[in-house]
């Protein structure tokens, strides 16, 4: 994963480097004999600090929310954060697709909350998990109608291969009937 300021600020071994630089810094400014060896050994303790911060799990994120207006699209405009879809005035297309973003291997669950005029026994929609750089798909889900009422639909995908794969999220919509997306949560589990 790239350096992200999500996590960056909290990782141990960031901090550990930047002892390290600092000593590095100090030394070479530095021209006494015993100045010169309390840094050395100063340095030697921060190396072991970064070998052991290594050790240590980055931080995660335990949920991220995607606003619908934060997400691109081919179809539906924007209506204060959420994505809207009219059939009589947009075509049928992609709702919302993105964010391409680069997830570790593991389990995680992805929460859509969303609208639509479609009766609650029928399937609205889709929504699927892909990885961006193959074209591989990891999970997909009938976004099933909701009749006007906002709903969460849960579901789990799991990433096996995680480097370099970025992680999109696509919902189909059909233009047959209205529906309004608000927001995409992921999290790991």
């Amino acid at each position: 994963m790239l350096y992200n300021s999500d996590w960056a600020y909290g990782y141990l071994l960031n901090y550990a480097w930047f002892a390290i630089v600092s000593l590095v810094l100090l030394l070479g400014l530095t021209t006494e004999k015993r100045a010169g060896n309390v840094i050395k050994g100063a340095l030697g303790v921060a190396l072991v600090i970064v070998v052991c911060a290594g050790f240590n799990k980055m931080p995660q994120p335990s949920s991220v929310v995607y606003l619908a207006n934060d997400l691109p699209s081919f179809a539906g405009a924007i209506s204060g954060t959420d994505r809207v879809a009219n059939p009589t005035v947009d075509k049928a297309g992609l709702l919302v697709y993105g964010p391409y973003r680069p997830l570790g291997q593991g389990k995680f669950r992805l929460s859509v909350r969303y609208s639509s005029l479609v009766p609650e026994n029928k399937q609205a929609d889709l929504i699927e998990v892909s990885d961006a750089m193959s074209g591989v798909q990891l999970q997909k889900a009938e976004l099933a109608g909701t009749h006007g009422s906002t709903r969460d639909l849960d579901f789990q995908f799991e990433v096996i291969n995680p480097a370099p794969n970025k992680i999109e999220f696509r919902i189909h919509w059909k233009g047959e009937s209205a529906m309004t997306v608000q927001s995409i949560s992921l999290q790991e589990i």
